[in-house]
């Protein structure tokens, strides 16, 4: 699904007047696929990126310039990272290993795996593919597991993906808010892995999720769980009662100004969005 390779990270640096934005690629460059780009919120010069083989990478100067940080990182896959909402040096990361904390950006790490799935004897756990931090609870953490990109791999953490898990200690710990994810009217092995997640600001108990059959939703802070389909309002599908032409979610996001809306990106379909009510793509 997607190309391998040396790959760089092609960032948006815009500048006070809109009409000067350019795209321009700015590195780090190195092998492997960049897995997550992420620009902070506390300081517009920082960027952090994942490498799915060189670790974690920082910017403090809008990405024309990169350092590997990744003194305690362990295995160094990255495929999430998330910014603390208050704290502009806090960081978490998610990846094989499991989840890693920083308190200092990034230039030391620990490992919080305490309640996540044991890693197998090489350090490699079911790979976390989505970290949110609750933007009005910030000890409470939401974490997914998805697909690892290695075959081998796949066979031996199939039972721990498409979980999600919860944290309420700043991310030290972590509790199963759903230990697997339906499959519902799928039950191929592309069914269970969890894609996305995000979690509502404007209704923090609201969590949505996507996986490559589907969407899934909480409204209790992931008490219960359902499955929802964008069955109205969409293009004509060829999935019976759900019209859609796939389910297979790219990502999702809860909108940041609007209310119970969702906007879902699928493979195949593009970019679409409900507004009907909470956890209801």
């Amino acid at each position: 699904m997607r190309s391998r390779g040396l790959l760089t990270v092609a960032i948006a640096l815009a500048t006070a007047s809109a009409a000067a934005a350019r795209i321009a690629v700015v590195g780090p460059g190195g092998g492997g696929d960049i897995e997550c780009v992420l620009a902070s919120r506390h300081d517009p010069s920082r960027l952090f990126a994942g490498c799915d083989v060189g670790g974690f990478y920082f910017s403090s100067d809008f990405g024309r310039h990169w350092e590997i940080r990744n003194v305690g990182l362990g295995c160094p896959g990255v495929q999430t990272i998330a910014e603390h909402p208050k704290d502009p040096n806090r960081l978490a990361i998610g990846g094989h290993a499991g989840i890693l904390l920083s308190d200092d950006l990034g230039l030391n790490w620990h490992q919080a795996t305490n309640g996540l799935p044991a890693p197998s004897p090489d350090g490699h756990s079911a790979p976390v593919v989505k970290i949110v931090w609750d933007e009005n609870d910030t000890n409470r953490l939401w974490a997914a597991t998805g697909l690892p990109h290695d075959g081998k791999e796949r066979s031996r953490v199939a039972g721990t993906r498409g979980r999600v898990y919860r944290s309420d200690d700043g991310g030290e710990s972590w509790n199963a808010a759903l230990r697997k994810v339906p499959h519902g009217w799928v039950s191929d092995f592309w069914s269970s892995p969890v894609v996305s997640l995000d979690v509502s600001r404007a209704f923090p108990s609201n969590i949505v999720f996507g996986t490559m059959s589907g969407i899934h939703a909480s409204e209790d802070a992931g008490a219960t769980w359902a499955q929802r389909y964008t069955a109205e309002d969409l293009p004509p599908g060829k999935i019976a009662g759900t019209g859609l032409d796939t389910l297979c979610v790219a990502d999702i996001r809860p909108d940041r100004f609007v209310p119970n809306r969702i906007r879902v990106a699928f493979y195949d379909v593009g970019n679409l969005r409900r507004h009907r009510g909470p956890g209801r793509a």
